[in-house]
């Protein structure tokens, strides 16, 4: 377990180059940003150590940075007032709350119904989240973890891929006969965006509420209409039919900046029109709440995770932690 010992800032060069496996840029920002490192900070990265040397920099003379993927070592410089965890993962270990501080904070890319959300956890035990970013990895690193399950639709000139949980029941060969005979239904919503306006807290508000909500990336517009945002968009599945999020431009004369998009939904299936209204009412609801934070709480399935919750809330259970989105 390498470790950064107090005032050393040695720089030593990570690879940046993008190949398959190599790290993502964009999710290491942001995991940086969300970190929130102050001098003096001992700080644990779960990881090769992409992010130790601007670590051990922001954590100053005082500080010490871990970095490495398990071992006692970490156990023995324990607690610590951060760790990062530098690689998506698809559930939290056990050893991540046992080594962090009372006022700490964990950070972590979770894989959650097609989705990676960065999470800003806090907590003794039982995390919560403080913030929640939705950050789509570049398409080298959108790997399946385990428990997550992914399929191309074969579509001419298409292929769009979709990524569902394990504990969901979507069955993706029962959508393929409907693929491939558009135009489907669009539905537009009426509700407007910003270009590049991040839509993970209406993924988590699908996600607490629908048991279908999944995620869907790829695709050209070419026979599908095309995704809101073609790394990966928010998307509902039911029995055969599927619904995902779509934008254009506003109608003319619609008021506000010229790069605001509307967004609608696209949907494809027997049960289209249905799927779509209802899709498209989550949408009207997640804008009339404004700003309401869609929280995530972590619960150690070895521990007593509480037994009832409020409606409006899904809970999902990993191997080691109860996931609870609401």
């Amino acid at each position: 377990m390498p470790h950064r010992p107090p005032g050393d800032v040695n720089r030593a060069a990570h690879s940046a180059t993008g190949a398959s496996g190599g790290p993502d840029n964009r999710l290491l920002a942001m995991l940086l940003d969300q970190l929130a490192v102050e001098p003096g900070h001992r700080i644990r990265e779960v990881g090769p150590g992409h992010l130790a040397d601007q670590l051990a920099v922001l954590a100053g003379q005082t500080g010490t940075v871990v970095y490495g993927t398990g071992g006692w070592r970490a156990d023995a410089l324990a607690p610590y007032d951060r760790i990062v965890v530098t690689r998506p993962r698809w559930d939290l270990a056990p050893a991540w709350t046992r080594q962090l501080s009372d006022h700490g904070r964990l950070v972590v890319a979770l894989r959650l119904r097609g989705g990676t959300h960065c999470v800003v956890f806090t907590g003794w035990r039982c995390l919560y989240s403080v913030t929640i970013r939705l950050c789509t990895p570049t398409p080298h690193n959108q790997l399946p973890h385990r428990g997550e399950r992914r399929q191309v639709l074969d579509i001419p000139g298409e292929r769009p891929v979709l990524t569902w949980d394990q504990d969901q029941t979507i069955n993706p060969s029962r959508l393929g006969r409907h693929l491939g005979h558009p135009p489907g239904v669009s539905l537009w919503t009426g509700v407007t965006i910003e270009d590049g306006e991040e839509l993970g807290q209406l993924w988590l508000w699908l996600a607490a509420r629908e048991p279908g909500a999944c995620g869907l990336a790829g695709g050209t517009g070419t026979w599908l209409a095309p995704l809101a945002n073609p790394d990966g968009t928010p998307t509902l599945v039911e029995e055969t039919t599927f619904a995902y999020l779509t934008r254009r431009e506003p109608p003319p004369g619609c008021p506000g900046n010229p790069r605001r998009f509307e967004i609608g939904i696209a949907a494809y299936g027997p049960y289209a029109d249905t799927l779509s209204a209802r899709f498209a009412n989550h949408v009207s609801l997640w804008r009339a709440a404004g700003n309401k934070h869609v929280g995530i709480a972590a619960y150690p399935l070895d521990g007593s995770p509480p037994l009832s919750y409020p409606p409006h809330i899904s809970v999902i259970d990993r191997y080691r932690t109860r996931f609870v989105v609401g």
